[in-house]
């Protein structure tokens, strides 16, 4: 599963919400009771400081030299699925870029194939360095390339901004809250709770639905007004501008998918059962 969280605002972090931060990731535990990881970032200069939480593996090396002017935390809580060492701790790092991901690329070995040709070499054997050398290889078209699902956060500090996905039917939940001091993206709704100075109004008009026939809503909006779902087969590139404005960008619809009209019968359920047999043997992968 794991579990994900970005904050940011425009003035520098205060210990509060950094311990604010911290509680929110601590209750999502669930997701990732194997470790937990957060980097402060300073968003105009790229410096950046690890902070050690009390589930922060003992073997990840904390740097703590760099003064306290950060404006952007990143943070995550890992379930060991792919590498069972810390050598796939999160945030993971590579040329100043950082990484905290939920999810899982099925297709990571043969991703992996494809980077290593363009000269990368790998630390580890997990599939979260794959994903973060595979977008500071392609960039956004990256997401192309992958098969399986997830909810992305990549600091990139070539151009000082974030970088977020989620999967082409949003398997695994992103949530938005933004204002005009911050923005926040997390894996569950719950985690906005500990995080008292930003304003959470209830969406009744959700809230009697659900009540009334059970139905949640289908739509990107949640139960509360501020609090919004990331749209799936979208990615975004968040720059921090004054206005800090959010919008995603589609790379997929099922809507888009050219469908071939000379299908025979017989190579139709070829096709199908070659492609269900592969999808059911790339999900194996795992420690």
């Amino acid at each position: 599963m794991c579990g994900i969280l970005a904050y940011y605002s425009k003035s520098f972090l205060n210990s509060k919400e950094i311990s604010d931060s911290i509680q929110s990731l601590n209750s999502i535990k669930h997701r990732g009771p194997d470790g937990e990881g957060v980097v402060l970032i300073n968003t105009n200069t790229g410096n950046y400081k690890i902070l050690k939480t009390k589930d922060t593996p003992n073997d990840i090396e904390i740097q703590d030299t760099l003064r306290s002017d950060f404006n952007l935390l990143i943070g995550h809580r890992r379930l060991k699925i792919i590498d069972l060492t810390s050598s796939g701790h999160q945030p993971m790092e590579f040329e100043n870029n950082w990484i905290s991901y939920n999810g899982e690329i099925y297709n990571y070995l043969e991703i992996k194939k494809e980077l290593q040709i363009e000269g990368y070499k790998f630390k580890s054997s997990s599939d979260t360095e794959i994903v973060l050398k595979a977008y500071h290889c392609w960039g956004e078209k990256c997401l192309q390339k992958f098969n399986g699902m997830w909810s992305i956060v990549i600091w990139d500090n070539s151009i000082k901004s974030l970088f977020i996905s989620n999967d082409r039917f949003g398997v695994k939940p992103l949530y938005i809250y933004k204002s005009s001091e911050k923005a926040i993206f997390t894996s569950e709704i719950k985690q906005f709770y500990f995080f008292n100075s930003i304003i959470k109004t209830k969406n009744i008009e959700n809230c009697n639905l659900y009540l009334d026939h059970g139905y949640q809503p289908l739509d990107l909006s949640t139960y509360y007004n501020e609090i919004s779902r990331f749209p799936c087969g979208s990615s975004l590139v968040f720059n921090f501008s004054n206005n800090l404005k959010i919008n995603p960008k589609s790379y997929y619809s099922i809507y888009n998918i050219k469908i071939n009209n000379k299908w025979v019968f017989k190579d139709a359920i070829t096709t199908l059962k070659n492609t269900l047999s592969d999808s059911i043997t790339i999900r194996h992968r795992s420690d």
